[in-house]
């Protein structure tokens, strides 16, 4: 399998970010130990030898800062460095909830330095991808005033630069911080060029920043929004949100930098978010991201349970090193989210032949199977935004459902969940094993429980090994997802099992059939790992093409175990277009295997 030649991991903190802190409040959730415990961690478990760590810089305040910050705004913050406490706390109550310490001014520079740097890095192919552990945070900093915790908005900056310097004509933020990014909605309106995806806790309007805009339909052309209006979403959710609109929205529309508002505020145990996505989540989530091979930076915003925290960071890192990720349980998602989904594909499939295709596809599975057409579920917003000013600046984050019992038992809850994520092996990125016709038995078994546990991720088989590898996998009983992928003409034929051919089915609908095949079939069964722990590959050619090594690499990066067989047959021209299309409701039941998609479609 061939990839792109590899480069290391950036990444970029300052202790000396340690010194922003709330000095009047000492409970305020926005502390100096989010930075601290996700930088010791990464000490710990010597991630940071792995890295390329990125020389830290401070941002130009009447360059870079202005490309998204009215001078008036960055002065005010600027003198409040010359203030006193009380000072300082009284120029903070004129905005809606912020704090500054005496070096905020200069560490909000740093930390809007170093966002810059480690997007640099990547986009001048210093890094492959990168993370930036900052803070003060920025994605709800407006061009005029701080919100939110936030005072420079890192990640507009970035995209701005993104844009201007680099010259790059498509730029995607994903924010899936639990908080809708409405800073960087406001601050990236003017910029046809670069698109926010965010993904955030919403209930109609009801969960803070109480906005209209937050929801599905707003009059910000380049942000789209999936507004959550439950608590307690976790992985599964997540993972269905990732395979259904974040990554066939990049397959479609091919931006050439991906920068993360990496909010762990939607993790287990946050007392902000209340969701449930814990490590390995973040790290799959990652993980997508990262196998679409286009330039990544991940950059650090809210997270308030400490354990989750250090933890999510970790897991993120981890994703960006290229380790073995643990395999998710992945469950039905959430009828809500269903519900939510559809309501964004509709406004998506205006623009985007993605999700035209997505909407045609499974309005042929319900006529299939005797279904009347989808009704939209109601999105409006019953929401109250009710801001006044002086805004409080003390007492806003006690949480009396709280206790040290809760929070000792949530504590516990997490610890067992991440004993329970950890791969078979030390995590350490695995390498790719070959098969040919002088293995042994002995040999093949060896690496196939190696392939089981996880300690090789992708095997490759020649066709002279081919029976032997069979054989042992039927001894073994092991229940798998078996991909026959071949050329056909100029396109590629995929088989799911024996059952009707995919590829085919979705070129009928316009788009990009491989895409569609791999981001909403082929990865989600191949993810489910309590049905399919393994995926078998059977290729009609040695030779790598540009597909099969996106689907590999796709599978890979999301810890799938992988065994590729290969021949050197290939078709005649007589099959060129001549394989029918069987029954949808064939195809249904293969899909509903995976319980997360199974509402999706239905």
């Amino acid at each position: 399998m061939e990839e792109p030649t590899k480069k290391p991991t950036g990444l970029i903190f300052d202790r000396v970010m340690l010194e922003h802190k709330c000095d009047w409040d000492s409970d305020h959730i926005e502390r100096p130990a989010r930075l601290e415990r996700i930088i010791n961690r990464l000490e710990a478990t010597k991630l940071l030898d792995e890295c390329l760590m990125l020389p830290k810089t401070k941002a130009d305040p009447d360059v870079v800062i202005r490309s998204v910050h009215s001078p008036e705004y960055i002065k005010k913050i600027a003198e409040s460095e010359r203030l006193d406490m009380d000072g300082r706390e009284t120029l903070c109550a004129s905005y809606e909830e912020i704090y500054l310490a005496e070096k905020s001014y200069d560490l909000a520079l740093l930390s809007a330095g170093c966002a810059m740097e480690a997007m640099d890095a990547v986009l001048d192919g210093r890094c492959s991808n990168a993370f930036a552990a900052i803070r003060p945070p920025g994605h709800h900093a407006y061009h005029d005033q701080g919100c939110g915790f936030c005072l420079f908005n890192n990640v507009a900056i970035c995209a701005k630069r993104a844009v201007t310097k680099w010259g790059l004509e498509r730029v995607l933020i994903v924010d899936w911080d639990v908080h809708a990014g409405q800073g960087t909605q406001y601050c990236i309106a003017d910029e046809e060029r670069i698109k926010l995806l965010s993904v955030h806790r919403y209930e109609h309007g009801h969960f803070w920043p109480n906005l209209p805009e937050s929801g599905v339909e707003h009059e910000y052309h380049n942000t789209i929004n999936i507004p959550l209006h439950e608590i307690g979403f976790g992985d599964s959710d997540y993972m269905t949100i990732m395979h259904h609109m974040i990554l066939p929205l990049i397959s479609d529309w091919k931006p050439q930098l991906i920068l993360v508002s990496c909010g762990y505020d939607a993790a287990f145990g946050d007392p902000e978010g209340q969701m449930r996505i814990t490590p390995a989540g973040y790290a799959h989530m990652t993980s997508a991201l990262k196998a679409t091979h286009i330039p990544l930076c991940v950059v650090l915003e809210g997270g308030y349970f400490l354990e989750s925290v250090e933890a999510d960071a970790e897991w993120t890192v981890r994703a960006l090193l290229g380790h073995t990720l643990p395999r998710l349980q992945l469950d039905p998602c959430r009828p809500s989210l269903v519900d939510t989904m559809h309501a964004v594909i509709q406004q998506l499939a205006k623009e985007f032949d993605a999700f035209k295709q997505f909407l045609l596809f499974e309005s042929t599975l319900r006529t299939e199977k005797g279904l009347p057409p989808r009704t939209l579920s109601d999105e409006s917003y019953t929401g109250k935004r009710s801001v006044s000013f002086p805004y409080k600046t003390r007492g806003l984050y006690v949480y009396p459902q709280r206790t040290p019992e809760v929070i000792a038992e949530l504590k516990q809850q997490l610890a067992n969940i991440i004993a329970s994520q950890k791969p078979a092996h030390n995590g350490a990125p695995v390498a790719l094993k070959h098969i040919d016709v002088s293995a042994t038995a002995d040999g093949v078994e060896r690496l196939l429980t190696e392939l089981l546990n996880g300690s090789v991720s992708l095997l490759t088989v020649d066709e002279h090994a081919s029976t032997t590898v069979a054989n042992l996998l039927a001894s073994k009983q092991c229940q798998r997802l078996e991909l026959d992928f071949r050329p056909v003409g100029e396109t590629f034929h995929v088989n799911l099992s024996r059952h009707p051919d995919v590829l085919r089915f979705a070129m009928s609908l316009g788009g990009n059939p491989f895409h569609f095949a791999l981001h909403n079939i082929l990865l989600p069964i191949a993810k489910s790992g309590t049905t399919y722990p393994l995926v078998v590959v059977n290729c009609e050619r040695a030779e790598t093409d540009k597909w099969l090594n996106y689907l590999l690499s796709a599978m890979t990066s999301a810890s799938i175990p992988v065994i590729v067989q290969y021949t050197t047959a290939t078709h005649g021209e007589e099959e060129k277009g001549d394989a029918k299309v069987e029954s949808t409701a064939v195809l249904l039941s293969l899909v509903e295997r995976y319980a997360g998609l199974k509402s999706v479609f239905m």
